[in-house]
């Protein structure tokens, strides 16, 4: 089965499911990759419990990621800034919150912060 037979299942999936489906192909990666994680499925809430702990495992850093042996593992931290980005402008467009790590903590930021960061941005 190749990708293009795959994509018209995962455009009909709901959105749940896609981060599900997500989160299965990132643990088969790093499982390829040789990079422990945790056997059992995590709930996105106890991803924000736990999100100090990286549930209980030691967080990979750019600089691990950069040296992955697979291509594509390489390039998910720039795949992962991509949809930062699209995130904060989706939540500008909608008006909506976003919810980051800052400093160890849970930070909602409002749309019209992210509007003044953006402005801030484009100015610099």
């Amino acid at each position: 089965m190749s990708i293009n037979d795959l994509l018209p299942s995962v455009a009909s999936l709901s959105h749940a499911d896609k981060f599900r489906l997500v989160h299965i192909l990132l643990e088969q990666l790093a499982k390829e990759e040789g990079i422990s994680t945790r056997q059992t499925p995590v709930r996105m809430e106890q991803m924000l419990i736990d999100h100090k702990t990286t549930m209980g495992r030691k967080p990979m850093n750019a600089k691990d990621i950069s040296k992955a042996k697979n291509p594509d593992f390489r390039g998910s931290l720039a795949a992962m800034q991509r949809a930062a980005a699209l995130a904060r402008e989706t939540a500008i467009q909608t008006n909506a919150n976003i919810v980051i790590e800052k400093d160890g903590k849970l930070v909602w930021i409002s749309a019209d912060e992210l509007r003044r960061q953006a402005s801030e941005a484009k100015e610099s």
